[in-house]
């Protein structure tokens, strides 16, 4: 798929793509949602967890250095945030990690997402519900894609660790 063609994508899945969810208001523990294009392999990542009843985490969000520059990661997370919605869990939040150039925090917040104190690993923590976020990255992305990059989005379950027992 283009990129333009993913921010078109019907709620229920990505055209040409593969996104597979457990159904409307089920989620797995946690999914790593993969961006991938043929030929080139894994473009980027995220993981998705749910968080409380009506939230996901995101985690992890990465764009190969290769990759960068093409609004892939903006692709990322509005794919997540549809994960999401069909988990029934229209909030999402996340840590930022801009590594204090401000840069990140910038963005996030440009898209809807706002400050709410510190996360669990000492790094800002930021949160937005999916209808404030998606107009925005709706605008952003469909102004500024250009490149021909056809991808796919694929999840990936993330295993749940076994503890051995006492």
């Amino acid at each position: 798929m283009t990129a333009l063609q993913s921010l078109g994508s019907p709620p229920g899945g990505s055209p040409g793509g593969s996104v597979s969810s457990t159904g409307r208001g089920v989620a797995p523990m946690a999914v790593d949602l993969l961006c991938e294009a043929p030929e080139r392999g894994l473009l980027g990542r995220v993981r998705v967890s749910p968080s409380g009843p009506d939230a996901i985490h995101l985690s992890n969000l990465l764009v190969r250095e290769p990759f960068r520059g093409r609004d892939l990661g903006g692709y990322l997370l509005a794919e997540s945030l549809r994960l999401g919605a069909r988990w029934g869990r229209p909030r999402a939040w996340l840590e930022a990690d801009d590594q204090g150039s401000g840069r990140l925090l910038r963005w996030y917040r440009k898209l809807g997402f706002h400050p709410m104190g510190e996360g669990p690993h000492g790094r800002p923590r930021l949160e937005a519900h999916a209808s404030r976020v998606m107009p925005r990255l709706r605008a952003l992305l469909g102004t500024r894609a250009t490149s021909p990059l056809r991808f796919t989005f694929r999840t990936v379950p993330v295993p749940t660790p076994v503890r051995p027992t006492p």
